[in-house]
């Protein structure tokens, strides 16, 4: 159980490192598409060694959390004025906030925790872990073919 901990733990460390080099757009956050929602799945993937589905957009979610509000010495868009949250569309940018949360059933290899009296005594454990990094770019990607950061895709 503590490797399993400790494994869902760096997993959503690792993912949130790579978010906050290149954070996608918050709309396309539960995007299986989006190049770098691709990146901080890879993330993710490289500790979990023995847990391949680990790694997918069901276990993984990527958010901007509402932390601050605008201050007076803000950039404040028209319509906001200083106390209100930080709207979304304006988070991901530099210095704010990306969070990733791996939610993961584990199955204890041993017949032990069926016998203790805890949650469901099926000896599945759900470890929930979130990790938050401080974006630090959003400029270009250098693992993209074309060195581009993740932007919304052209339309038709």
């Amino acid at each position: 159980m503590i490797y399993s901990y400790a494994t869902v733990y760096q997993s959503a460390r690792e993912a949130a490192e790579a978010a906050s080099l290149a954070p996608p757009l918050p709309e396309n956050v539960a995007n299986p598409d989006d190049e770098c929602v691709q990146n901080i799945l890879s993330a993710a993937r490289r500790p979990a060694t023995l847990f391949p589905d680990l790694a997918s957009l069901s276990n993984v979610q990527i958010s901007y959390p509402n932390y601050r509000t605008y201050r007076d010495d803000d950039y404040t868009p028209s319509g906001y004025d200083p106390g209100q949250f930080v709207r979304l569309s304006d988070r991901r940018n530099v210095g704010y906030p990306i969070e990733v949360t791996i939610t993961y059933p584990v199955q204890a290899l041993s017949p032990l925790p069926q016998l203790v009296p805890f949650g469901d005594q099926t000896g599945i454990f759900t470890i929930t872990t979130t990790a938050r990094r401080t974006i630090v770019g959003i400029g270009r990607d250098p693992s993209s073919g074309n060195l581009d950061p993740c932007i919304a895709a052209p339309g038709p």
